[in-house]
């Protein structure tokens, strides 16, 4: 990280990341990691073309897909954190598009600071990931970083987000109801 400039944070090669949760939440770090992740288009496919045939099976296979999407990014946090830990750093919460963080505005900063075509994620005129089942965010990470809190603390669903009870039980963490 470069620097920070009222709700900016300045990265190297002039990219920058806006927003007031993005700024509060990474401004200890010294460096941002961003991240793309992707079950590929195989899953979505398969579920769309079981749903004439037996619509509760592919809805099943939907929501397969959608914990497997979690799994995946959790652990690629997780090694992310084994790789910070071994260099006296600590790594934040991790903050995604659309969770506190404008949709548009986040996607199109964060896409600009990976190649994300390389594993097949495009996003869509209106922002949104292609193939479904992609996720992304960014980690800060530096000595002053704190691991603390969800991704729940910073969610715009607050209360009404039916996975904050899983996720608080998942990852041992005190998501307030």
């Amino acid at each position: 990280m470069v620097g920070l400039r009222h709700e900016s944070l300045l990265l190297e090669d002039a990219c920058r990341i806006t927003g007031p949760v993005v700024v509060e939440h990474l401004q200890a770090a010294k460096q941002v990691v961003a991240v793309v992740c992707t079950l590929g288009p195989e899953l979505e496919d398969q579920a769309s073309a079981l749903f004439s045939e037996d619509a509760a099976l592919a809805v099943a296979l939907d929501a397969v897909g959608s914990i497997a999407l979690q799994h995946l990014a959790h652990g690629v946090r997780e090694q992310i954190a084994l790789r910070m830990v071994q260099s006296g750093w600590q790594v934040g919460v991790a903050l995604s598009p659309g969770a506190g963080w404008a949709l548009e505005t986040g996607q199109r900063q964060l896409f600009a600071l990976v190649e994300a075509g390389l594993i097949g994620v495009q996003l869509t005129a209106s922002s949104l990931m292609q193939p479904k089942k992609s996720t992304s965010f960014v980690l800060g990470v530096g000595p002053d970083m704190t691991s603390a809190g969800s991704p729940c603390d910073v969610c715009d669903l607050g209360e009404t987000c039916r996975y904050r009870q899983l996720y608080e039980s998942e990852h041992g963490c005190d998501v307030p109801t």
